[in-house]
């Protein structure tokens, strides 16, 4: 009985002893500090890891991982309504001998569905395409595929959100910063 015993002693000591130490490794493992740029990512120093230097300046370090600021600006402006690199929803791509008839059928339902976002058959050779919306952030065009997809179920598999430039009225600069880049 006592043999019992021990051994289930042991087997509990042995479990307790291996849960510690792997919330230990774990502990050293949170501890670590994720990088802040690829030069950092590539100059790390630790177990099983060569040694690799980089001799970039400054500037370039800057530059490299940042969107290019063509993508934050605005590019033209008319009245009230400006100009900007932002996102539509893409609803059709296609090029076969139909695309057209059904590119143009796509627009009708989605006026019919009782949304307010302006559509856009774009055709350049040999494809035609259905954008819908001006939206300045990835997020707006997220909410807005979401919103028409409950709507539209069947057309989940071929919409996409695409980078486009876009038309926005009372565009307010300082939403600038918020325009996420890809």
């Amino acid at each position: 009985m006592n043999i019992k015993r021990l051994k289930s002693y042991l087997l509990g000591l042995l479990t307790l002893v291996m849960l510690l130490g792997s919330g230990a490794a774990y502990a050293q493992e949170a501890a670590r500090v994720s990088p802040r740029s690829i030069f950092e990512a590539l100059e790390a120093s630790g177990p099983n890891l060569g040694k690799i230097t980089i001799h970039q300046s400054e500037e370039v370090r800057r530059l490299v991982g940042n969107a290019s600021s063509r993508y934050n600006r605005i590019l033209s402006k008319e009245g009230n309504t400006a100009l900007v690199w932002g996102y539509r929803i893409q609803f059709f791509n296609g090029n076969q001998s139909n695309s057209r008839a059904i590119v143009q059928a796509r627009e009708q339902e989605i006026k019919l569905s009782e949304t307010h976002h302006n559509t856009y058959i774009i055709f350049n050779a040999p494809f035609w395409r259905l954008l819908v919306g001006d939206f300045a952030t990835m997020g707006e065009a997220r909410q807005a595929r979401a919103r028409l997809l409950k709507i539209l179920p069947d057309w989940a598999r071929e919409s996409y959100i695409v980078r486009d430039k876009v038309r926005i009225i009372n565009y307010n600069s300082t939403l600038e910063e918020g325009i996420e880049t890809l």
